[in-house]
């Protein structure tokens, strides 16, 4: 029925807008119109590939988008960077590094510039398969080249946070203002994570400090962060100065802050502390405070 009525309006800017809106709006049926369209003789274009590709990916059937890439390309219609950027993202959705580092080899293939969204969307997808050493050097990469933000320091800070590097999160940080690139939260926010990974919770709260100098607003993430990497090292009093910091920087305290505070107290065997927290977080209503407590039984037997 779609089709038909891009047959009504004939050729031109009507009827390419109107499937294109209309391959936006198809999820996963957006291959098989674009088919159709074609069969009937509506003649397509990059920007209604792009729209078959995101409709795909937003129904999480990102092989399919990249088979519409290879596929199209077959058939003359040749991608830009949009779409290869589209395609980049279907590869982070489906955890595939391999296939973003494709896409990008594509791009080049195609006598394309890499662009900075194509290359965060790939480093995203490293960083969430874990693949922090490829993450880096394409990190490097996009240094040399200049083409980099504080998205792609921020994406290299996680990746060494995922396993627990947190020298080489600092050495991005000092890169980054070398490159004259502002931070923000999530930037410090994944190097105070990474501090909490290896448990230093000296670094995570000079980072804190320098958040303040630099006016970037704290949340919860960081707070709960440097209260964890604290915590893990069992220096209960700075978990306990940091945790009465929270309301004066009208932060609510949730289950990941209870949960490192009272890990805290355990560790250094503080029970009454440990039991005034309990009772705190039981009086929000956690359900996670059932095994908690069960935690702290464990403890006092032994």
């Amino acid at each position: 029925m779609v089709v038909a009525q891009l047959r009504k309006l004939g050729g031109g800017f009507g009827q390419n807008a109107a499937l294109t809106r209309a391959l936006v709006k198809a999820g996963a049926f957006a291959p098989k119109l674009l088919e159709q369209a074609v069969a009937r003789r509506v003649e397509p274009n990059v920007r209604h590939l792009g729209a078959s590709m995101a409709a795909t990916c937003r129904a999480a059937l990102w092989t399919e988008a990249l088979g519409l890439l290879h596929r199209w390309h077959l058939h003359r219609l040749h991608p830009d960077a949009i779409v290869y950027g589209i395609a980049a993202n279907a590869c982070r959705k489906g955890a595939s590094w391999h296939g973003a580092l494709q896409v990008m080899e594509d791009m080049e293939a195609a006598y394309l510039s890499r662009d900075l969204v194509t290359m965060n969307t790939s480093l995203r997808a490293m960083v969430g398969a874990a693949k922090w050493r490829q993450a880096l050097l394409l990190l490097k990469q996009m240094v040399n080249s200049t083409k980099v933000d504080v998205v792609s320091f921020t994406e290299g800070i996680a990746a060494c946070g995922a396993v627990a590097r947190w020298q080489q999160a600092m050495s991005l940080l000092l890169l980054a203002d070398e490159q004259m690139v502002a931070h923000d939260s999530h930037s410090y926010n994944s190097a105070i994570a990474a501090c909490d990974g290896a448990s230093c919770w000296t670094i995570a709260l000079l980072l804190a400090d320098d958040m303040r100098r630099r006016q970037i607003q704290q949340n919860l993430v960081s707070m709960n962060s440097s209260i964890s990497a604290a915590s893990n090292a069992a220096a209960w009093p700075v978990v306990a100065a940091l945790f009465e910091k929270l309301p004066h920087m009208l932060l609510r305290p949730d289950d990941i802050t209870y949960g490192s505070v009272i890990n805290a107290f355990q560790k250094a065997a503080r029970w009454q502390m440990a039991l005034h927290f309990m009772a705190l977080w039981q009086g929000r209503g956690s359900a996670r405070w059932t095994q908690a407590r069960m935690n702290m039984s464990n403890s006092l037997r032994h």
